[in-house]
């Protein structure tokens, strides 16, 4: 029986009237997929998801404005599991929500304690990740409220981060939720623009404050081609439409520049700053640089 589930599991991703025999290469893949998943679990449930911090700079001043928090694993032995190794098994559960609600409680935990320790950074924002599924059948308002409420953390301090491709999911259910959670003072980040499935009509029907443009277009910048048009018009789109923009996967001060001369609001990448430990966060408000 279980090696049929196995069977049938692999079947699914090949969409409707899939089939697929049992072999040993699905019973490894199955039994790896579940060990990791249990574990997973077991990670969620006694706090060993955490959030790394990746800091977003305002360009006009070249100050940290706030950080992207991202999930990490941290392993009883100390080592870090990084997302693309255990995000993919948690979006084929619920574990996702859990998740996300886990490096949201982190990272306003540490942001309260940020602005409080740092007054010339009492406008900081973090920025944290939104899986689709917590708009289907979840209680997401509820447990953001909860987290919000319990770590003392202003709405308006946190900017919810939906990617362009999720839009096309359920829109009708996430733009409703959405909308209530904005009316609370949330903010909310359209991720990965410039992918290809959203349009004007879909950006007007969301209550977004920011555009992040995806980190193929920034690539591109310095070489020839028609992309580094495509980031001048999407900059210019977004200005229009009274939306701020942001420019991820700035990786060199070539990009950075092009950017900030763009007209980019914000920018982040390694080229800026890799994500960093909280305690490392900590220490570079500290020094309060400039970029």
């Amino acid at each position: 029986l279980r090696k049929a589930e196995s069977a049938l599991e692999r079947s699914q991703h090949k969409g409707p009237g899939g089939h697929k025999v049992f072999n040993f290469e699905t019973g490894n893949y199955m039994l790896e997929r579940m060990a990791t998943e249990t574990a997973l679990r077991k990670a969620v449930h006694e706090g060993d998801i955490i959030a790394h911090f990746q800091p977003i700079v305002d360009l006009s001043t070249g100050r940290v404005a706030g950080f992207e928090a991202l999930a990490r694993w941290q392993r009883s032995q100390g080592a870090l599991v990084m997302p693309e190794v255990f995000i993919p098994i948690a979006e084929q559960s619920r574990l996702i929500c859990d998740i996300d609600m886990a490096v949201l409680r982190n990272a306003c935990v540490r942001l309260t304690e940020w602005r409080k320790k740092f007054p010339e950074y009492g406008q900081l924002q973090v920025a944290v990740n939104l899986s689709t599924r917590n708009f289907t059948g979840g209680n997401v308002i509820e447990d953001i409220d909860e987290v919000l409420h319990q770590t003392g953390t202003p709405p308006a301090a946190v900017k919810l981060e939906i990617t362009e491709s999720s839009l096309i999911e359920k829109p009708d259910e996430m733009a409703a939720i959405m909308h209530l959670l904005a009316q609370r003072g949330l903010q909310f980040g359209l991720d990965d623009f410039g992918t290809g499935y959203s349009s004007l009509s879909y950006l007007h029907r969301f209550p977004f404050q920011t555009l992040k443009v995806d980190r193929d277009f920034v690539a591109s910048l310095g070489t020839p081609g028609e992309r580094p048009a495509l980031v001048n018009a999407i900059v210019a789109m977004a200005r229009s439409m009274g939306l701020e923009t942001v420019a991820e996967g700035v990786d060199t001060t070539e990009q950075l520049e092009f950017v900030r001369e763009a007209g980019c609001h914000f920018a982040q990448g390694y080229g800026i700053a890799m994500p960093m430990s909280a305690d490392d966060a900590e220490a570079l408000l500290e020094a309060d640089k400039r970029y």
